[in-house]
């Protein structure tokens, strides 16, 4: 289910989906190609970030009013105490009770995670703050707002940004159960036959049993319904009357959590690359496969009208189909067809990386797999994979059987031959999921004020992770939203469209909302 964070910085890539997701930022075509090269360090975002906890005696400083609002006094409730950490941020961290909905521990007695938090300070006279969720899920919020992300400098003047890493993420407690996949190849995520099926099941089994020894009382909190109560924290913590959020692609499943939650504590609200909020796992992964079998098929075309120099002599896919067939007789080093399916997958996500890949696919037809290693691996290990499959387990109605998780992946199939396996087989730890989560669907409640929020909902025409009709069916459910259109082929686009930082500008520090759908070209 991964939709997840654009591609500033490091990919960060759901959603809650299986390909969900990776956001993508002005210049994220560039970003990406230097960290593909051979002599790419690992370490930036790391060394932009500093530590982000703060130590026990740094100055506290005061918490913003939002819009003008006095701070909220709630003594239970400490706020944040910032301190410098890199450049121009401030880091800090937030102590939230390891189960919100366990009366037991959740009296401030009980265990706790701790939530890393990074704020870049307004530039000038601070409105309040914004929070931001990059997606994933799985994607380091702390990362994010230190990259080169950007709102601008007009709103960044009256705005502290303020990202997360949400609970078993990054810096926030990650639950670790020893989980490596640049090590390839990966059994194969579209098996030919029953020895290949048993062994993808076998390697989903084994994952699922480990965590459970290893971590299966923390793996039952990681859930969007833990995060709305921590974000709910956060905004007491901040001193900030309503909340302010800015959620991109699983962002913005996390931000209808909340307004359905807290529907009375909504700010400005901007959800961009929508993840239905009423959604099993299968439809989701069923969309995609179409929406992904829809971005190859427009690569294919760009390739055979000779718009890409790179293309391959005859087009994308009469290259794609003899390689992966190859790869199924013999590996190459530590690429077979998993990490094929997955290099692929990754360049849908955006056509800035079209040529990237094409170049790397030339390559194979070679017999050359550097290239192809280099993306499969940069996508693979962009989110945190436990994370990442315990939200999606824990949260979403979905096949618990490995017989219930053939027939989806068949049905994938049907939707998308190609890629259709793939996508619904990175996810099988689902169907051997060991955590009972404490925290499902029952904990939201059932009114409908949440549909009375004022929102900004963005929606981008190519988007294979999350496809626009997702936001254009919750512009229709939400009366006081309006709709931006996005022309362009990439995953979400706050960050990456001037017509649409426009827009925000005005909504973010004006609260002035656009007509109600409104077009921004490429």
């Amino acid at each position: 289910m991964r939709a997840a964070k654009p591609l500033t910085g490091a990919l960060l890539v759901l959603i809650l989906l299986v390909m969900a997701g990776c956001s993508t930022a002005p210049d994220e075509a560039s970003q990406i190609d230097d960290q593909l090269t051979p002599d790419t360090s690992s370490d930036t975002a790391q060394d932009q970030n500093g530590s982000p906890a703060p130590s026990p005696n740094a100055e506290q400083s005061d918490a913003e009013p939002a819009r003008g609002e006095e701070p909220l006094a709630d003594p239970s409730v400490p706020p944040v105490r910032w301190e410098s950490c890199a450049g121009n941020l401030e880091c800090g961290e937030l102590a939230v009770p390891l189960d919100h909905f366990d009366t037991d521990i959740s009296d401030g007695t009980g265990a706790s995670w701790p939530v890393a938090l990074v704020r870049r300070p307004a530039t000038g006279d601070p409105l309040g703050s914004i929070i931001i969720n990059p997606g994933g899920p799985g994607a380091s919020g702390v990362d994010f707002v230190s990259s080169s992300f950007s709102l601008g400098s007009a709103v960044e003047e009256r705005f502290h940004l303020v990202g997360f890493d949400p609970r078993g993420v990054g810096a926030s407690g990650t639950v670790d159960c020893n989980v490596d996949r640049s090590q390839g190849p990966l059994p194969d995520y579209q098996p030919d036959d029953a020895v290949e099926l048993e062994e993808l099941d076998r390697m989903a089994e084994t994952l699922a049993n480990r965590c459970l020894t290893q971590a299966s009382a923390e793996l039952a909190t990681l859930s969007t319904a833990q995060v709305v109560e921590d974000l709910e924290l956060l905004r007491l913590a901040l001193g900030e009357a309503e909340l302010n959020f800015i959620g991109l692609s699983y962002g913005t499943y996390l931000g209808v959590a909340y307004a359905q939650r807290y529907p009375n504590n909504i700010g400005r609200l901007v959800l961009d690359g929508v993840v239905p909020p009423e959604v099993t796992l299968e439809n989701l992964l069923l969309q995609q496969a179409a929406a992904f079998s829809d971005a190859a098929e427009r690569l294919d075309e760009a390739c055979i009208q000779h718009t890409l120099s790179s293309c391959p002599g005859d087009g994308f896919l009469a290259a794609f189909d003899p390689v992966l067939a190859a790869l199924e007789v013999q590996d190459a080093g530590e690429v077979g067809p998993t990490e094929l399916a997955m290099a692929t997958l990754f360049a849908l996500y955006t056509d800035e990386l079209w040529s990237t890949y094409l170049n790397a696919l030339v390559d194979a037809q070679t017999g050359d797999f550097v290239g192809v290693e280099r993306l499969s691996d940069f996508f693979l290990t962009a989110v945190d994979f436990i994370p990442y499959a315990a939200y999606v387990c824990n949260d979403l109605d979905r096949p618990s059987t490995p017989l219930e998780w053939d027939g989806l992946t068949n049905r994938s199939v049907d939707v998308a031959p190609r890629f259709g396996a793939a996508i619904a087989s990175e996810l099988r730890v689902c169907a051997h999921w060991p955590a009972e989560t404490q925290s499902d669907s029952d904990n939201r409640p059932s009114g409908e004020d949440w549909r009375q929020s004022v929102a900004l909902i963005v929606g981008t025409t190519g988007d294979a992770a999350t496809p626009l009709a997702n936001s254009r069916q919750l512009h229709d459910e939400l009366p006081n939203s309006a709709l931006v259109v996005v022309e362009a082929a990439r995953h979400t686009s706050v960050g990456a469209s001037d017509c649409l930082s426009e827009v925000l500008e005005e909504y973010l520090l004006d609260g002035q909302l656009p007509n109600t759908v409104t077009q921004c070209p490429s």
